[in-house]
């Protein structure tokens, strides 16, 4: 069985990453800039965004839409199984 990227978020390109965000967000034109500015693919997406880039790499300033972009991507690492890292915890570890 061959696994397409489309079907796997860790194999998605700039563009697809992209095409995510402006689906996923009301904010999405925005931050899908940012990504796309940032070269964030799928990989870069699901294992390094964090609070603290998305508010200073991507320029989110809110805290409500960077929460929201951080659950997100937590709900594509648990589809596609990788369990073992949670985003949101790394939103509240950063947390002043």
């Amino acid at each position: 069985m061959t696994i397409e990227p489309k079907d796997c978020p860790e194999l998605w390109t700039v563009e697809e990453v992209k095409q995510w965000a402006e689906r996923t967000f009301p904010f999405g034109t925005a931050l899908a800039t940012a990504l796309v500015d940032n070269d964030v693919d799928g990989a870069i997406l699901l294992e390094h965004i964090t609070n603290e880039s998305l508010k200073q790499d991507l320029g989110i300033k809110s805290l409500g839409q960077r929460i929201k972009v951080l659950q997100a991507i937590s709900d594509l690492n648990a589809k596609q199984g990788n369990h073992g890292r949670i985003l949101f915890l790394t939103f509240r570890s950063t947390w002043p």
